[in-house]
């Protein structure tokens, strides 16, 4: 059914997946599968494809190689891998995330600065059949695109520094994109082929928001986060990019101001003031822990206290 309006709540009824970039002491990726099966009660099954995402799995996770991970170490078994959910609704969706990375802890797994969380969120809902033809679900990849690059500043403050900007080759910034697509990018036309567009203007999947994948698997990928095995962190992350995807989908306007502030993401998003006070616990709790990172980084970085504390807790 398609979705037409939105809510600040999380959507129990749309899929999303995760995939985390891990490393492990562990050589073998069908031992690993083996071990985390035990260890979670999950269906985890290990593969050797490079391509396969969280919206083809079915209803198992998988173990599979990852070239962009390096372990950095010199001595031990260490191997660089990605962990890939089936797809998963819901607050049931979240409590298995936790479960797996609990699990992958016990292990003795961990991150570093090569390794990303990707999110995917279906977006079938957001289409009804009147527009599930290229023109116009182009022009719904626009409108996202658009609202992501005015919003990459305010979300790079959740994020390493070597994930901002253009900084990484895995997650190149969005904005390229924005400025290289012409406003008729989405003639049926001249551009019948959506993807074949997109890779030529941009890095294809290699960019902070990955809508190249809409074609092949009916999502959209955010690999915008640093790595992690925070389950907390990971969940606000399928929490936020929800509501980001869920509210571009359905504003009828972006602007291209490129100054928004993190103040400003969570007034469009609608999770400041007195619509705020509307909401329910959970949401609640999730915007604070979503400010209190990026107020974090921001310190990091070395903002004066004023600015961070003209964010809303």
């Amino acid at each position: 059914m398609p979705i037409k309006s939105y809510s600040q709540q999380f959507d129990e009824e749309i899929k999303f997946g995760v995939e985390l970039e891990i490393i492990v002491p562990i050589e073998s990726y069908s031992n690993l599968a083996s071990q985390l099966s035990g260890l979670t009660g999950l269906d985890v099954r290990s593969s050797f494809a490079y391509n396969n995402q969280s919206s083809d799995h079915g209803t198992h996770w998988t173990i599979k190689p990852d070239a962009s991970v390096s372990p950095r170490r010199r001595s031990g078994i260490m191997t660089g891998c990605e962990i890939v959910s089936p797809p998963m609704c819901g607050s049931a969706g979240l409590e298995r995330v936790k479960v797996m990375t609990r699990a992958l802890k016990e292990i003795g797994a961990r991150v570093n600065g090569s390794c990303g969380v990707h999110v995917h969120h279906d977006v079938h809902g957001f289409f009804s059949d009147q527009t599930r033809r290229v023109y116009g679900v182009s022009r719904k990849m626009r409108k996202i695109i658009d609202f992501y690059a005015e919003y990459e500043g305010a979300l790079d403050w959740l994020v390493p520094a070597s994930r901002r900007g253009d900084n990484n080759p895995y997650c190149h910034s969005i904005r390229t994109a924005a400025a290289r697509l012409g406003d008729d990018w989405f003639n049926p036309a001249g551009n019948a082929d959506m993807n074949s567009t997109l890779g030529y203007h941009t890095h294809g999947r290699y960019t902070k928001m990955n809508v190249c994948s809409w074609r092949s698997h009916g999502t959209i990928e955010f690999r915008h986060f640093g790595g992690s095995l925070n389950p907390i962190k990971i969940c606000s992350w399928v929490w936020l990019t929800q509501r980001f995807a869920a509210r571009a989908m359905t504003m009828r306007q972006i602007s291209k101001d490129r100054r928004k502030s993190f103040d400003d993401l969570l007034e469009v998003l609608r999770l400041k003031g007195a619509e705020r006070e509307r909401l329910d616990d959970a949401t609640k709790k999730q915007i604070r822990r979503i400010t209190k990172r990026a107020r974090k980084m921001m310190r990091q970085e070395g903002q004066t206290s004023s600015e961070c504390m003209q964010m809303r807790v």
